[in-house]
């Protein structure tokens, strides 16, 4: 049975966008994939047991499957499942869908399935930016946060909303939090609504700027929700990792998990620092917007947003790699033994995931 976690940083769920957009124009025109089915496909970070990583000969803890459902009218059936990292992905891609290796079209998805396997998670700004830095127009709609996610983050955003409407309503009598409400869940699906042109007045923008403007809005908006998932949760981890009791180690062993260990913890706590050095730019700019009347300097950060949706998605998704790791490989939340040449392996991968080439140059 195939189902959808509610997580875009571990799914992406592409027979729900082509169920929801498939009759409008940008899908038709700009699709993820060439292939029908692939457009209809599920596409999985998967956390690997360590018999599966033998087998695919794989170091790193996470690959990427692609799920083709046998049929899009009932998952109950289940569906073909291969990893882009195994060695005969491609062959049997091609002769699942019934494509030469050799076709263009075929070659394309290809090439996508290698990027998207390429990134840490599948969150949908990492994504977009990951595309357009390549040059592929690709439909936004593949790029929605999940209904899932949406649902989630209402109230977080409703409460960011809130103070932007008691400004643009001052001095009228008027349910700020009942406009919030509408607003948020209109701002994180629809942003070319009317009911948001009262937004886009406070802050000034032009309808040239409106759009990207919005989209930057939206992505910090699910970037400050996000961290707040998971920043509590960083704490516990760094006691877990340095209570942690290695069976079977010897000398030399031990002394390359202690270095280990503290490469982990530095290139989380780095990578923590820049996700809030990130959200705090965001904050203060929205901050000067309902509190100093800035609009200007809000503007400015929203059009200037997606350049740095790269650096903060790819250190949130890093981040997201260690907590979504950690609880399911230690979900009992009992840290027994681990044998070391497990855990060398282990810290390897998140040293890599972690640690860019470098060394972090983040601040």
């Amino acid at each position: 049975m195939i189902r959808d976690s509610g997580s875009t940083a571990r799914i992406l769920n592409l027979l729900s966008v082509k169920d929801r957009y498939s009759k409008t124009p940008e899908y038709t025109e700009k699709p993820l994939f060439r292939s029908t089915r692939l457009n209809a496909c599920f596409i999985i970070k998967h956390t690997m047991r360590p018999r599966e990583r033998m087998q695919m000969r794989l170091h790193r803890l996470t690959a990427t499957k692609v799920i083709l459902p046998f049929s899009t009218e009932n998952l109950r059936v289940g569906g073909l499942s291969v990893f882009v990292e195994q060695p005969d992905a491609s062959r049997m891609l091609s002769e699942t869908l019934g494509k030469a290796v050799t076709n263009p079209d075929f070659r394309q998805d290809m090439q996508t399935l290698d990027e998207i396997s390429r990134l840490p998670s599948l969150d949908p700004y990492l994504l977009r930016e990951r595309f357009n830095n390549l040059g592929r127009e690709v439909a936004r709609c593949y790029f929605d946060v999940s209904e899932a996610d949406m649902a989630r983050m209402q109230k977080h955003v409703s409460d960011q909303i809130k103070r932007l409407v008691e400004l643009t309503f001052k001095g009228q009598s008027t349910n700020a939090h009942g406009i919030a409400n509408k607003l948020a869940e209109l701002l994180m699906s629809d942003m070319t609504n009317e009911a948001l042109m009262p937004l886009r007045n406070a802050m000034r923008l032009s309808e040239k700027d409106y759009s990207e403007g919005m989209y930057g809005w939206k992505g910090f908006l699910y970037y400050t929700w996000q961290w707040t998932q998971i920043e509590d949760q960083l704490a516990p981890i760094a006691e877990d990792l340095f209570s942690m009791r290695f069976s079977n180690a010897d000398s030399h062993q031990m002394k390359e998990l202690d270095r280990l260990r503290d490469r982990v913890f530095e290139g989380a706590n780095a990578r923590a620092e820049a996700v809030r050095r990130d959200l705090e730019s965001y904050k203060d700019a929205f901050n000067g917007l309902v509190e100093r009347n800035e609009p200007l300097a809000f503007r400015n950060f929203l059009l200037n947003a997606p350049e740095m949706f790269i650096n903060t998605g790819e250190h949130l998704a890093a981040i997201t790699h260690l907590v979504s790791f950690w609880s399911f490989r230690f979900r009992d939340g009992v840290m027994m033994a681990v044998d070391s040449t497990e855990a060398v392996e282990i810290f390897t991968d998140l040293e890599d995931t972690l640690h860019t080439d470098d060394e972090l140059n983040i601040a």
